[in-house]
């Protein structure tokens, strides 16, 4: 073969399989955009998922973005009281049938249905907000999702919390990784020595599944429940960073979160991970569609009912770090007219024209699509909270002699 058309042709492979400027995980979850999405699998496995929307039963199929395309994709349901069989919740492994496989480095991805979010943005904004604050939160965009060709809904692009989102946030991925589901009226109690009493419920190991380690876990709780006072403030260091906790703690208080840390139903919505050799652990957040529920909502709301909070709260540094994370939260928001209702604004404006055409997308608790109407009126109700929430949160934490 011709030396010059040997070069030829490498030139030519160096094209095909060199990535597009710009296309890599980052370009994903760019939320200055409206992607799209378009998934291709046997109509009869696409109508049994959803009839079984409750399960999580795998069907093979395919996944294009922009130009990019990746084969023999798992696609499942998932989701918890989200779960829909109008328009499920969507978890695509990338390497479920190709061992190794992923796109644009990711092994998986998770396009959430948002079905408790008539908005379809709060947790866009939430996911931000945290990012704001200096807490790793997973990244996320909005796109429009067509299953074999036929427009599916709105979705929320979300980036997965696992061994790459670790390595990415936190420079390592050999720890152990846990997703907390809330099985019951939980909140942070020593509950033995047993490890089959936190693992795998409500603490479901996410790396390490055949080893995880529950002896770790168990010495945490048991350290928070049990340690003396005087010990609990000069050792709860090794355990956690108290300030960045105070701010994750923030952040979920300050958006009237009922679902998280402290729900109404005892913790979820979070997980948590110990650092590779070292006794510290850190919270990271997921699932934040049930916020911005009520502008007076108090900013310490269920902090007697989880023994964590509850013994931190006794610790100055850690009192600290809250009321100065809930100011800055506050500057960060603006109120009306600030960096966080622009922020809902532009998303609005970015899907509203797909949110209205979004049929399979049902008012919550009914099986009503949800209307235009409903969509601004929601809209409405999220500036309304904006508009009121920073003078709330001052008047509290005055009238509770936080602040001056």
């Amino acid at each position: 073969m011709p030396i010059a058309f040997k070069l030829s042709l490498l030139c030519l492979l160096a094209v095909l399989v060199a990535p597009v400027s710009g296309q890599n995980a980052g370009a994903l979850f760019d939320d200055s955009v409206l992607h799209d999405i378009f998934l291709e699998m046997s109509p009869t496995d696409w109508e049994t998922l959803k009839a079984n929307f409750s399960a999580n039963t795998y069907y093979p199929g395919n996944l294009r973005w922009r130009d990019q395309t990746v084969q023999s994709v798992g696609i499942r349901s998932r989701g918890g009281a989200s779960r829909s069989g109008d328009k499920p919740g969507l978890r695509v492994d990338f390497d479920r049938y190709e061992r190794r496989q992923t796109f644009l480095s990711l092994k998986s991805v998770v396009l959430d249905n948002s079905t408790q979010d008539p908005s379809l943005i709060k947790e866009r904004l939430v996911m931000s907000l945290f990012r704001q604050m200096g807490i790793p939160a997973p990244r996320m965009a909005h796109t429009r999702l067509y299953v074999n060709g036929q427009f599916a809904g709105v979705y929320a692009i979300i980036e997965p919390i696992d061994k790459d989102f670790l390595m990415r946030q936190v420079g390592e991925n050999t720890g152990y990784l846990y997703e907390f589901d809330n099985n019951g009226i939980y909140g942070f109690e020593y509950l033995g020595d047993d490890g089959s009493l936190y693992i795998p419920s409500p603490f479901e190991p996410e790396t390490h599944e055949d080893d995880p380690k529950p002896e770790f876990l168990v010495a945490f709780i048991r350290f928070v429940n049990e340690a003396g006072d005087e010990d609990f403030q000069r050792r709860i260091g090794e355990f956690l960073n108290v300030e960045k906790f105070a701010t994750y703690l923030a952040v979920e208080t300050f958006i009237s979160e009922i679902d998280g840390f402290t729900g109404f139903d005892g913790m979820n919505n979070f997980y948590v991970y110990r650092f590779n050799g070292a006794n510290r652990w850190e919270f990271f957040p997921w699932d934040k569609d049930l916020t911005f529920s009520d502008p007076t909502h108090s900013v310490t709301h269920n902090f007697s009912q989880n023994v964590l909070i509850r013994r931190l709260m006794n610790l100055p540094e850690f009192r600290d770090a809250l009321v100065g994370g809930l100011t800055r939260l506050s500057d960060i928001a603006g109120g009306a007219g600030g960096w966080l209702e622009q922020e809902l604004d532009r998303a609005a404006d970015q899907i509203r024209t797909a949110a209205y055409a979004d049929t399979f997308h049902k008012c919550p608790g009914t099986n009503v699509s949800c209307s235009a109407e409903y969509f601004e009126i929601t809209l409405s109700e999220l500036r309304q909270f904006i508009s009121l929430r920073n003078t709330y949160v001052a008047n509290e934490l005055h009238d509770l002699g936080m602040i001056p």
